[in-house]
């Protein structure tokens, strides 16, 4: 159990070590990690040890991918994603292992590694396919289209969107559907397709008003639709997204999200 819970006393404790100092927490972390695995190399794990690890490891990934997502930080998300995959490697959980290297794609896209990028989520497409995991090779796809699109490449980007799309489609998932339909929207406005664009913005607009849909790919829709009309020299249906798109960031930060689009960092060539 000391894995858990000192991890879970991290966690209890995170607000005040980042006023301190984030090499403070940085620190805990690192101890706890280097420990956990030391222990897993030299096979010195019981059962209950190996449960309590993972709950660790899974605490890593996720503040890791806290920071790429509330922070933006993808050079600190690196570290804590990279800490993940070693552990479930040297854990030989080759399905986490994936999970993990998929994301770190995403991470060395948005710093501009691009080839490095592409390769981490190759390998994690391998890993998804020899366990027979469709639904990770769908959301590999994604990710990869996502990088050709970061690298200004929007043809590679329109045809590996459209292989993750049919897989959520045909799986009825409208969560990830909308979420591929932003980046293939994106491509097309990069292509100027504007014909085909506005099919799927109109698609989109009816699953961004879903309920309990996931405010990352509403305001994805938000940001990608006020630019494609002003592409289009639409003003006012551009000002329209755009709006909606500042009242939704805002009312995400009052709950201390720091809300962004995943797309507002992309040049528009």
């Amino acid at each position: 159990m000391i894995y858990l819970k000192r991890y879970l006393i991290f966690l209890l404790c995170t607000a005040s070590l980042v006023a301190r100092s984030q090499s403070a927490r940085d620190a805990i972390i690192d101890k706890e990690y280097n420990k956990c695995l030391a222990r897993i190399s030299a096979g010195k794990m019981g059962s209950g040890d190996s449960a309590d690890c993972k709950k660790f490891i899974y605490g890593v990934q996720n503040t890791g991918q806290q920071l790429a997502e509330r922070e933006h930080d993808y050079s600190k998300a690196l570290d804590y994603t990279n800490k993940a995959i070693n552990c479930w490697r040297a854990m030989k959980d080759s399905i986490n292992e994936a999970n993990n290297r998929k994301f770190k794609g995403f991470l060395l896209g948005q710093l501009k590694r691009f080839a490095e990028a592409k390769a981490e989520i190759d390998t994690a497409i391998l890993f998804y396919s020899l366990g027979r995991k469709d639904w990770g090779v769908a959301v590999s796809q994604y990710d990869l289209a996502f990088v050709y699109l970061l690298e200004q490449k929007p043809d590679s980007a329109v045809y590996f969107s459209t292989k993750a799309l049919a897989y959520w489609k045909d799986k009825k998932d409208p969560t990830r559907v909308l979420g591929v339909q932003n980046l293939l929207l994106y491509a097309k406005i990069q292509l100027k397709q504007f014909e085909e664009a506005a099919i799927i913005q109109l698609s989109s607009d009816s699953l961004a008003a879903l309920k309990d849909m996931h405010w990352q790919p509403v305001i994805d829709h938000y940001f990608v639709s006020q630019l494609m009309y002003f592409q289009q020299g639409k003003k006012a249906a551009s000002a329209r997204y755009k709006k909606l798109y500042s009242d939704t960031k805002a009312i995400l930060r009052a709950d201390d999200v720091n809300a962004l689009s995943t797309f507002e960092n992309i040049n528009l060539k």
